[in-house]
């Protein structure tokens, strides 16, 4: 299944392939093109590039206004991430969310140097680095870089 995000938004995409209880991969080609990964319709994996995981595949918009998708069915996985109804409206506040912050701070792969924690010295250190260093959750480390 292939098409643009015009034709068919993204959330009905994502409907389409739950409740047929598809597996395989759908890949989204948008301002920041990302993919997410379906085990009998149920959200198991997927990202942004090399950023993987829910908080990459919940920093993704959600209502892309253009683009287009392929969905292909391969073999795939893994341990749902959550009940469907809650990953996705967990996606949709995430990724306002996201887009608020992403105006502030620009990127999570940009590098900062500040006061705050993990982010001083001379080479400072990115929204995606100190989450990875600290164990913390990438939103929680955005919104204190933000702030």
């Amino acid at each position: 299944m292939q098409g643009l995000l015009s034709d068919l938004p993204l959330l009905g995409i994502l409907e389409l392939v739950h409740t047929t209880r598809q597996t395989g991969v759908l890949d989204v080609k948008t301002g920041v093109p990302f993919t997410v990964a379906f085990a009998g319709g149920e959200v198991v994996g997927g990202g942004i590039l090399d950023w993987l995981g829910t908080d990459a595949i919940q920093a993704a918009p959600l209502l892309p206004g253009e683009g287009s998708f392929e969905f292909a069915p391969r073999t795939v996985t893994g341990t749902p991430l959550g009940p469907y109804e809650h990953f996705t409206t967990d996606w949709a506040r995430a990724s306002d969310e996201w887009e608020q912050l992403c105006g502030v701070i620009g990127s999570p792969s940009r590098v900062y140097r500040g006061e705050l924690p993990h982010f001083g010295g001379e080479e400072g250190a990115s929204v995606r680095t100190v989450a990875r260093q600290t164990g913390r959750p990438l939103f929680e480390v955005a919104q204190e870089a933000a702030a």
